[in-house]
């Protein structure tokens, strides 16, 4: 028992060392100030963010990183019919997907 309250202890020792080096390195960062200022992103899921998408400027419009991130649906149409239930895209980054996700469930 007492090595199991050691072992938590030593662990959550070494998560409050990366949440102050997770907050260290988003005060250099330009623009996470913003990202910080929405509701349900903290500064894990900032940083996460900022990781996975690197350049903003390099995608057209949020339409653009949604698809990157995985968050649109097939399209399935003939003419003029165009399906009402589609499946989401399988493809795209999970872990953008899975911090823009955990975000908006935390709101």
């Amino acid at each position: 028992l007492g090595t199991s309250i050691e072992s938590i202890r030593s662990i959550q020792k070494q998560l409050k060392d990366l949440d102050k080096a997770i907050a260290r390195v988003l005060d250099g960062i330009q623009g996470a100030q913003c990202l910080l200022s929405v509701p349900g992103i903290g500064k894990v899921y900032a940083a996460g963010l900022l990781g996975e998408l690197g350049d903003i400027e390099r995608f057209k419009d949020q339409a653009a990183i949604a698809k990157y991130a995985g968050l649109t649906w097939r399209r399935h149409q003939s003419g003029a019919f165009e399906a009402e239930n589609t499946t989401r895209i399988q493809s795209g980054n999970r872990f953008l997907r899975y911090y823009l996700v955990e975000a908006a469930n935390s709101v």
